[in-house]
């Protein structure tokens, strides 16, 4: 192609600027979310998922900087991070006695978690607090990106599966050599650090599976259902009867927050389960007895765990009592088997507080999200409602993977046109799959790809 002055131009277009820093950042992004459930694999001490993360958020806030974007982090999210991190600071300031710490119940278990003090377990907990929110902002993740970042989030947890039934049935023996010990009572952990992390993990991407299920194409909905099996027995493996808890409570909050499946659930659903419950008591008992056994709800495992949770709840009353501004130190934040004690026993009424802000400003998100992918945002808040729901039976709290729905939520919510969640303007549903989907177009007139990035194809 020639100018009228003679001279030859490129008939390609020029590339946008930075789009080779965005694509490396995405690439990273996604690869931190496929392993960021695996924190018993480290590298000099730290997880892989969480090297990716800081590498992502490097290389795309150069991205930004150089594209001259900002970020649209909630102010009450940074507020709630804020209160829990001047916890952490003033206990650092003004620490509790070393003797009281000293005398202070610890279980003595192979599976006990100890790693780091105050400060150390602090930035971890801002880590996840903050830090994955924050590079999937920076990211300005399409909609095709937000359910690629989805879906290698839920496969993280698959492979942690995939690995506990495999070191079950004896063909390999990973999680042993990663932890350095064998659990005597025949819980699996799978790539996870304890068994209670894979239940848990297991619990909150139950929603994610639904959704490859409930909308996907065929060849997804197949692969949806075979995940939602796998899932299901690598808790019943984790043996813990928090997490296979949350799995029912999971798909109980997805039938309810999905309006073509509440109806029918309610009419139907429920009475079939618990004919097919009665049903399985009565013709097959021995089953039965054995999933009982699995999770805990029989034998003797479960009565010494039960010892073990109310000490430590009946510390936590303790520790509360001794700093109840701001905790004795977030070296305890996994200690109480019970979320908000915990933090009211690491950071006191500030972090309580900090937390509570927090997910309260998570939960108002999807009210705007789902004028972007209603789909994916009823997966996204259920699996944050069923993390929620696990608060209160398990202690899992500071670990990175437990905040990437909200990060994906939060950021739809932060592409949705004002005016489009002021009048409540839905788009037309497309079809998906676990890391690839198309990306539908807004239906609203006055919007179009220009009106957000997230429509940036």
């Amino acid at each position: 192609m020639q100018t009228p002055n003679g001279q030859r131009t490129s008939s390609r277009r020029p590339l946008a600027r930075g789009r080779g820093l965005r694509r490396l950042g995405s690439l990273l992004l996604t690869l931190s979310f496929l392993t960021i459930s695996w924190n018993a694999v480290r590298i000099e001490g730290f997880e892989p998922g969480q090297i990716l993360l800081a590498v992502a958020v490097a290389i795309l806030g150069l991205d930004a900087l150089g594209a001259r974007r900002t970020i649209d982090i909630p102010t009450a999210m940074l507020v709630g991070a804020l209160l829990i991190a001047s916890a952490g600071l003033l206990c650092a300031v003004f620490p509790v006695s070393p003797s009281y710490i000293g005398s202070r119940f610890n279980p003595i278990s192979p599976t006990t978690i100890i790693s780091g003090g105050n400060l150390a377990q602090l930035a971890k907990f801002e880590v996840a607090l903050i830090g994955v929110i924050l590079a999937v902002l920076l990211l300005r993740p399409t909609i095709t990106e937000a359910r690629r970042l989805t879906g290698a989030w839920a496969i993280s947890a698959l492979i942690s599966a995939a690995v506990a039934a495999s070191d079950a049935s004896g063909h390999t023996n990973i999680s042993a050599r990663l932890l350095g010990f064998i659990d005597s009572s025949g819980r699996q952990a799978g790539l996870t650090e304890q068994a209670n992390h894979l239940a848990v993990s297991m619990a909150i991407v139950v929603p994610v599976l639904l959704y490859w299920i409930l909308h996907g194409r065929a060849r997804t909905k197949i692969v949806g259902a075979l995940a939602l099996g796998l899932v299901t027995y690598g808790s019943l493996l984790a043996g813990s009867r928090g997490g296979f808890a949350g799995m029912l409570f999971a798909v109980a909050f997805f039938v309810l927050l999905t309006p073509r499946l509440r109806l029918p659930a309610l009419l139907f659903g429920i009475p079939l389960l618990a004919f097919a419950a009665c049903v399985a008591v009565l013709a097959f008992p021995s089953v039965v007895t054995t999933v009982a056994t699995d999770i805990r709800l029989a034998g003797n495992l479960g009565a010494v765990s039960d010892v073990a949770h109310l000490f430590s709840l009946q510390q936590g009353l303790l520790d509360v009592q001794q700093s109840p501004i701001y905790g004795i130190g977030f070296q305890v934040i996994n200690g109480a088997t019970e979320v908000h004690l915990q933090l009211l026993a690491a950071g006191g009424v500030l972090a309580l507080v900090g937390y509570l802000v927090y997910w309260f400003t998570v939960l108002r998100a999807w009210f705007a999200a789902r004028h972007i992918d209603e789909a994916l945002a009823t997966a996204l808040v259920t699996s944050i409602l069923t993390f929620l729901f696990l608060n209160f039976v398990e202690s899992q709290v500071a670990d990175t993977y437990l905040y990437v729905p909200a990060a994906i939520l939060v950021s739809l919510a932060a592409a949705a046109p004002r005016e489009v969640v002021r009048k409540k303007v839905a788009p037309r549903r497309a079809t998906i799959s676990p890391l690839r989907a198309s990306a539908p177009r807004f239906a609203h007139p006055r919007s179009g790809p220009s009106a957000s990035p997230i429509y940036a194809s």
